[in-house]
């Protein structure tokens, strides 16, 4: 089902994306399909690595192929790596699609979905003004790690709630 994609997000634990994406490609040829969930994270992996451009080139046609599995997960990956990948060149584009990938993953009950998306578009929002948005996608990021007790991805919202209070002032 393409999880291997997946398995490759040790390296960005470990600050290494470049080598997630050559996971991901390796992956990919091995496959006589070009499978949605390996080419989402392949994109996630080459926006993390900082190849923006060439992320942006494969999430070219990605949201069309997730919307053709009829799979919610799948059209929510996808329009996380396109949020992620775009969210620099097309910022508006990029929010439109998380959003719609946070709408995605709440109707269909994938919480940890709705707490990646919450948290990127809460990066997004905070960098494009939108502080009210960033605080709510925060607060809902914040609480489901809190929920299901992770204790080691929920730095990323508490470091972005730290800097929306920085810039409001608030210390």
């Amino acid at each position: 089902y393409g999880i291997e994609g997946f398995l490759g997000l040790v390296y960005l634990a470990i600050g290494q994306p470049e080598r997630w994406a050559e996971w991901c490609r390796a992956q990919l040829a091995r496959r006589r399909d070009t499978h949605v969930y390996i080419r989402a994270w392949l994109v996630l992996a080459l926006s993390w690595a900082g190849c923006g451009g060439e992320a942006m080139d494969s999430a070219d046609g990605l949201i069309e192929a997730a919307e053709a599995t009829g799979n919610p997960h799948l059209l929510g990956l996808a329009l996380w790596a396109y949020g992620v990948a775009f969210r620099d060149a097309d910022p508006v584009g990029a929010l439109n699609a998380l959003g719609r990938g946070l709408v995605s993953a709440q109707d269909s009950g994938n919480r940890a979905q709705v707490t990646a998306l919450a948290t990127v578009l809460a990066l997004l929002e905070a960098e494009h003004g939108g502080t009210v948005s960033a605080f709510d996608h925060l607060t809902l990021a914040i609480r489901n790690y809190l929920d299901y007790g992770d204790t080691t991805v929920i730095h990323a919202p508490l470091a972005l709630l730290a800097v929306l209070f920085d810039r409001l002032g608030r210390y």
